[in-house]
């Protein structure tokens, strides 16, 4: 019986990962919108939540500001027709400084959370596809952050493909610290993506 469960748990995994590998191969062009630190979680860290957030607003301008390393098109292999961060620093005006900190190391975003994060952009309905990492948890002890990687449709906000991704972080200085674990899933986009896909229905 456990052969049995076994055989049909990994054939569902090689078919969403067939599904997503399918819908990511399917995107030529995108938007891409930036990080979303609304949903994001600080664990063990000893800066201030204020620190954080104006953090998170710098992270986001090194993608304007420094183009030649946190290079979207380059590690994700698709053009990018515009980045836009608008949307998420709207979301990240959201964050409540006071709910900021955690002290669960093991706190992840569900599919529902996800979703709703994306359906919460504030960007125009249209034709093509949207890129934005949402950021999970900022770990200080294992010096590393967790991101949702996620392809969505601009039309109707519906999630093509995302997955779970995770990036070292180093550097001096809180900026420079966190940004790095962004980079380095940027760096792990072809190499990461729907091999750990969260399963959505791609109709």
């Amino acid at each position: 019986m456990k052969r049995i469960i076994l055989f049909f748990s990994l054939a569902i995994g090689l078919s969403c990962f067939a599904q997503g590998q399918k819908a990511l191969n399917a995107i030529s062009n995108i938007k891409f919108y930036g990080i979303d630190y609304s949903l994001a979680q600080v664990y063990g860290a000893s800066e201030t939540p204020t620190q954080f957030l104006n953090a998170f607003d710098a992270i986001n301008k090194l993608f304007i500001s420094e183009p030649k390393k946190y290079d979207v098109e380059k590690y994700s292999g698709k053009r990018v027709d515009a980045i836009s961060l608008e949307a998420v620093d709207m979301a990240n005006k959201t964050i409540d400084p006071n709910q900021l900190m955690t002290t669960n190391q093991h706190y992840t975003l569900n599919q529902e959370a996800i979703a709703k994060a994306v359906r919460l952009l504030s960007i125009p309905k249209e034709q093509g596809t949207g890129l934005v990492m949402i950021a999970e948890l900022l770990n200080k002890p294992d010096e590393r952050a967790s991101y949702q990687v996620v392809f969505f449709n601009l039309e109707n906000k519906e999630i093509i493909t995302s997955w779970r991704a995770e990036g070292k972080a180093q550097g001096f200085g809180i900026r420079n610290y966190w940004a790095y674990s962004a980079y380095k899933v940027l760096k792990d986009f072809k190499h990461a993506s729907p091999a750990k896909s969260n399963e959505y229905d791609l109709h």
